[in-house]
């Protein structure tokens, strides 16, 4: 888990560098890419409770995931003529914290509230 957040972390600090930083547009598109492609569902990603998911299906699903919601997010904006790309990463990055809170929370275990008697 800590590793997962660790990835999401670096990526999405990149992504913000790319987006929000003031690089060339070649070194801004490499930085925001990994993000944009994937991250986004990678949070809301768990490990489930029977097994481990295989790697290579968790990077298509995450992947599924993002588009999923880079489409939703997108057409949305565009429904209400507020397209600006800055407001859509935003959007989009409140989506990837949400889902960590969310999946960190499942994937917590239950602490037991009984008595020591």
């Amino acid at each position: 888990m800590a590793s997962r957040i660790l990835l999401i972390g670096v990526l999405t600090a990149a992504a913000l560098f790319g987006v929000y930083g003031d690089f060339p547009g070649s070194i801004r598109a490499v930085l925001a890419f990994p993000y944009l492609v994937a991250v986004p569902g990678f949070a809301w990603m768990t490990d489930g409770k029977g097994g481990r998911i295989k790697p290579v299906d968790q990077f298509v699903v995450s992947v599924a995931l993002t588009l999923a919601m880079e489409t939703t997010l997108g057409a949305f904006l565009l429904m209400w003529g507020q397209w600006w790309p800055q407001l859509f990463f935003g959007m989009l990055l409140a989506a990837t914290l949400a889902g960590l809170a969310f999946t960190s929370a499942r994937d917590r275990p239950a602490r037991s509230s009984g008595s020591l008697v």
